[in-house]
């Protein structure tokens, strides 16, 4: 089923206020000690986190939005069982060496992959304007 404008609009209006919110994930780049010699591969999220999981009983595969300059884009990360969250994916864009991540289920009941893999999350959802503090854009 096609997706509407409506629902467009609500999904990047419901991820901008998450990106902007103190609650978003801030997930920095994680070290080897915490990969336990797991070895991810790039551009493969969905893959990476259900090997993670399948290796680590009890850990589960988390669907949400990570934002890349001004587009939020489709990724998948882990939740550990100790409730501490991971990204197995190497190559994802961190601005400021964190990926900021909201869980779809936080934003959305509409199933995830009626979505498409990334959508335009600017100041106001579609004007691509940022807010400028001090002469320079200011990105979330």
């Amino acid at each position: 089923m096609a997706l509407s404008q409506s629902d467009m609009n609500a999904l990047r209006e419901a991820l901008h206020k998450a990106f902007s919110d103190v609650d978003c994930l801030r997930l920095p780049e994680p070290t080897q000690e915490e990969l336990e010699g797991f070895v991810g591969l790039p551009a493969s999220c969905r893959n990476n986190a259900a090997r993670w999981c399948a290796a680590h009983p009890g850990d589960g595969e988390i669907e949400g939005w990570a934002k890349d300059s001004c587009q939020a884009a489709k990724h998948v990360i882990v939740k550990r069982k100790d409730k501490r969250y991971l990204d197995v994916t190497p190559g994802i864009s961190r601005p400021n060496g964190t990926l900021l991540f909201v869980p779809h289920h936080e934003i959305s009941t509409r199933p995830f992959e009626t979505y498409p893999e990334t959508i335009n999350v600017t100041e106001h959802g579609l004007d691509g304007i940022w807010p400028v503090i001090d002469g320079k854009p200011e990105f979330f």
